[in-house]
């Protein structure tokens, strides 16, 4: 179906194929753990439509957006353990590249993304961290904060290099450059604990005012009385 959408140049039969693929794996399923084939199928198929959006500019990745994370949740809480736990992180991580990979080529390419590319990017940040969380937090704190951290950096790289506008801050810019500012201040309390958290706030919030001047950016100085007021309710 993805090749005859391509063929005649219609969205509508690549939605149609999208929905039948993603149906696939609840009819054929035997109710038993198939972690291995079911996350393959379901990263292939996503790569493949990945490529068709990206190819003709369609707009219906959202949709399979959803469908994998009903997939992914309902075998989390049905199979998950903890001896499953790198081959589990390894396919969340293949899953959130996947999702993350075309608003962020659109905002390299023109500094400015579609509405449900901002809300995919705020979804698929919010899921990945949560699933990083609960796999993590409790015996691997140290990988959850790198993880995190590297996250950040990553999203920070893309602000970074997402190309200039002619006049004012491109939606993409701002997008990036909160999740990384986001990720940065929840990284603290992962690893820290107590006063630390505090103090650790405070030093971030005092660079991001420092930058904001320096650079005369005022989302960074916004940013830093935030995260100062944050310190004062601490």
């Amino acid at each position: 179906l993805l090749g005859l959408a391509l063929a005649r140049d219609s969205q509508r039969i690549a939605v149609l194929a999208l929905v039948g693929g993603f149906v696939t794996p609840l009819l054929v399923s035997t109710g038993t753990n198939a972690q291995v084939a079911l996350f393959s199928y379901l990263a292939l198929l996503n790569a493949g439509l990945l490529w068709v959006a990206y190819a003709k500019n369609w707009r219906a990745l959202p949709l399979a957006f959803i469908f994998s994370l009903v997939y992914f949740w309902s075998w989390y809480q049905t199979f998950y353990e903890p001896s499953a736990l790198a081959l589990t992180l390894g396919f969340a991580v293949i899953f959130f590249a996947e999702f993350a990979a075309l608003p962020a080529i659109r905002a390299l390419k023109t500094g400015s993304q579609y509405t449900e590319d901002v809300v995919l990017a705020l979804l698929n940040t919010a899921w990945f961290v949560l699933a990083l969380h609960l796999m993590l937090f409790e015996h691997e704190r140290w990988l959850l904060t790198i993880d995190v951290v590297v996250l950040s950096m990553a999203y920070l790289a893309l602000a970074r290099l997402a190309p200039a506008p002619k006049s004012g801050q491109p939606l993409a810019r701002v997008l990036y450059a909160g999740l990384a500012l986001t990720l940065v201040t929840l990284a603290i309390p992962i690893r820290l604990a107590g006063a630390w958290i505090t103090i650790g706030w405070a030093i971030e919030g005092a660079v991001l005012i420092w930058s904001g001047f320096s650079t005369n950016t005022r989302l960074l100085r916004m940013a830093g009385f935030v995260i100062y007021l944050l310190v004062a309710l601490r």
